[in-house]
């Protein structure tokens, strides 16, 4: 059974985007996350395939972690017939991919995207990507901004390396 799944991403410039995705259990999750925070984070089905408003195929994120204790939510529109190969945040000109971290009365939000500043970077390599799922790497530059009087951590940026 297909889900619509509505993705708000506050700040990031435009209203939700609703998506038509469904979960394929067969595609197993492996993220690695590096910077302010260590975790290794094994999933089914983080990253599938959905439909924008405006007809484009997009990948959707949804990266469990432990440390953050929700998960990580992205949003890369890939185009009307997107193929395997290499994606950047040079080709894609809408993506998203955001988290917030509770510490103590503060919050520290983990933040990439087009409309972002900084944007942060990443480099997909997709192997596949049909109706059945998607299959390929991710490596995630976000930035870490803290709120006022929050300690977020040493490193301005966190990494995530992604195996999908």
């Amino acid at each position: 059974m297909k889900t619509l799944l509505w993705i708000a991403l506050a700040g990031c410039g435009s209203s939700a985007a609703a998506i038509d995705a469904a979960p394929d259990a067969s595609t197993r999750c492996t993220a690695v996350f590096s910077g302010n925070f260590a975790e290794t984070s094994v999933s089914d089905g983080c990253a599938t395939t959905g439909m924008a408003e405006n007809g484009d195929v997009t990948l959707v994120l949804m990266v469990p972690s432990t440390t953050l204790a929700t998960s990580v939510a992205g949003l890369f529109d890939l185009g009307p017939a997107p193929t395997p190969g290499h994606y950047s945040q040079r080709t894609v000109t809408t993506w998203r991919v955001r988290a917030p971290q509770r510490i103590g009365d503060g919050t520290c939000l983990y933040a990439a995207g087009s409309m972002q500043v900084p944007q942060g970077s990443f480099d997909l390599m997709l192997t596949e990507i049909d109706a059945a799922g998607v299959h390929g790497t991710l490596d995630l530059t976000q930035y870490v901004l803290g709120f006022p009087g929050t300690d977020c951590g040493d490193s301005q940026t966190e990494q995530l390396s992604l195996s999908m």
